[in-house]
Order: structure tokens, then sequence, then C-alpha cells
């Protein structure tokens, strides 16, 4: 941690030091914002998150037994003018979770990857509006995840043969649509609204030799999500606003907020679901060459990654959906 921190201050103290250029365009990354440009017109960028237990401002890993103790997302995309106001975004997405548990299985380390496939079009209808439409398709994938002990009810559960006894492989996939529009109220300042419709299926994937057995399964059932796939449908309110506020400097500011139903889902009584969530972006961008753009990145959302990453809610993990979370990064985008 103390090491990114120091290569984001020696970022800041380069973009300080040397000839700056002024940022015709704010990046767009994977921003709920209008494509603006043409035929050819190209943005690549990477990106790289960091959550864990020192980041931690609510407190609650420290007064848990069970916390995450670090996060981190790798991201990289491209987004690719197809026609005048028409493109193509895509974003790939690798993740790497640590979390620490009172009972076995003691550590849990997840990794995930995601892939958001996007059409869209712009439609400037006056100097100062501009209409987006877009369609697209979205999953993540859990790398599969075998544990050999089990613990419930203070008995710890294995298989003599070093069988595992719980196996993980969960996954999501979605097919979206939306609508935004843009208003620039100077040519500094723009705000954009947006609304987005997500059709998704979850496969909370828990399985274990476990729940064949007669006796056992009675026993540990509650461990497990549901068996079967479920559907959702999440409505996704965006608002995003940009504002050049000198020569090279702009920041931006993006909210969203996550209202999702589900069906098929078999909730357990005693264990609350969450169906809302809030999410809140901050972005400082630096244009250190013409189209070479530095930038760091805060992202806080209300009830951890729900709706953003649909495989990670089930029964089994919903109660960690009460808490805040969010990750600090930084990242570049070179427009050519």
């Amino acid at each position: 941690m103390k090491n990114f921190i120091k290569v984001h201050l020696v970022v800041v103290l380069v973009c300080l030091s040397i000839n700056l250029y002024a940022q015709e365009i704010t990046p767009m990354l994977d921003r709920a914002v209008p494509f603006e440009g043409g035929w050819s017109d190209v943005e690549v960028w990477g990106q790289y998150d960091y959550s864990g237990k020192d980041l931690d401002f609510t407190g609650a890993s420290k007064s848990e037994s069970s916390y995450i103790k670090q996060h981190s997302n790798y991201l990289a995309g491209i987004n690719f003018g197809l026609y005048k106001g028409l493109q193509l975004r895509y974003k790939f997405l690798y993740s790497e979770q640590d979390a620490v548990r009172a009972a076995n299985p003691k550590n849990i380390n997840t990794e995930y990857d995601g892939h958001d496939i996007r059409l869209q079009y712009s439609w400037s209808f006056s100097p100062t509006w501009l209409v987006n439409v877009q369609a697209g398709y979205r999953n993540h994938q859990v790398k599969p995840l075998s544990f050999l002990v089990l613990d419930h009810s203070g008995i710890s559960i294995s298989y003599p043969s070093g069988k595992p006894v719980l196996n993980i492989a969960s996954e999501d996939s979605a097919y979206l649509f939306g609508a935004s529009i843009s208003k620039k109220f100077t040519s500094d300042m723009q705000l954009t609204l947006g609304l987005e419709g997500r059709f998704v299926d979850v496969d909370a994937n828990f399985t274990s030799p476990l729940l064949s057995d007669s006796f056992l399964s009675e026993i540990v059932k509650d461990e497990f999500p549901q068996q079967t796939p479920w559907q959702e449908q999440h409505m996704v309110v965006t608002a995003a606003f940009e504002w050049h506020v000198w020569k090279p400097f702009s920041v931006a500011m993006d909210f969203k907020h996550y209202q999702i139903w589900r069906e098929n889902y078999q909730p357990k009584a005693g264990k609350q679901d969450y169906n809302n969530n809030q999410q809140f972006d901050f972005y400082l961008f630096a244009n250190v060459y013409k189209g070479l753009t530095l930038y760091g990145h805060a992202q806080i959302m209300t009830h951890y990654l729900l709706g953003d990453v649909p495989l990670a809610y089930n029964t089994r993990t919903n109660h960690r959906f009460d808490q805040v979370y969010g990750f600090l990064s930084g990242g570049l985008t070179y427009r050519f």
C-alpha cells in the first residue's frame, strides 16, 4: 500500500513539473458519457484499483472477525469510433480478493474476470445538446475454487481422502440497453443524465458432495445458496459531470443508482436482502502530452459490489452487503 501511495505522489509531481498541454476532451474510460468523435477515433486506457483493510475508514473490519484483507482490480479498455457518432466500447476486468474468516475456510482467495462490450450511437441535435443510445453485453466469471475443510456449528467437516467439501464456480451474464442526454453549459462544462436497463442471469454455483449425503445435507444446507440460477432486472440511473478546470486539468464526478428486482430467487428466513446501491466516482485528469492523460480516481459504494458484480451476491454472502465499500485507483489513457 505504501508503494501504491508513493507511485501516486510521483505521478502528481511529474504532472506539475512538466510542460503540460491543453486537454480537449475528457477521457471516456468506462464512464456513462457519450462518444464525441468519428471514424478511427480511438481511446485506450488502463486502470488499477485497490481496496483493503487499511483503507477501511468505517472501522467495520477492525471490529469483525471476517473481513476483506485486500482487493485489487486490473482494468483495460478501448473505445473505437466506427463512424460519425457510432462507437464500439469494450472493457476487461481481472479481480483478486483476499478475504479472512474466523471459521474454515479461513482464507478465501477469489479471482474473477469480466467483460463489457457495447455499441453506442450519439446524435447532436443542437450545438449544446447530445442524445446517446447503446446496447451491449456484460458478464463475470469466478475462477473455480475448492476447499478441503468446512466449519459448521463448531464442527470441522472434511474427507479423510482429501476430497474437497466445497466447490465454487459462480458466474453472471447480462444484456443491456440504455439512453442518455447531455447538456454543454460551456465549452468546458458538461452534464449527462442517463438510464440503463440490464437483464441478468446469476448462477451462484456452490456445489458439495455433502449435499448428496442424507444426514450431512440437513446439517450444512444453510451454508449454501440455492442450487439453481435466478434472474435479475437492474435499472441503473446515471449522472456524469465533467469540468475542464484549467488548461490540461479536468475533473469528473459520476453517480449511479442501482435498483434490482429478482425472479426465481429463494430468500432465506432471517437473512436480509438488499435491492439498491449508490455508487460515487471522482476523477482528476492531467493531460501530460497531447492525447496522453494520467488520472487518479476514488470510488465509494453504499452496499459493497451490489449490482456492479452480480455473482458476488447470494444468500450465503448477502450479510456483507450492508457495508460501505470503495477503491482508490490510478490509471492512464491515450487518445489517437
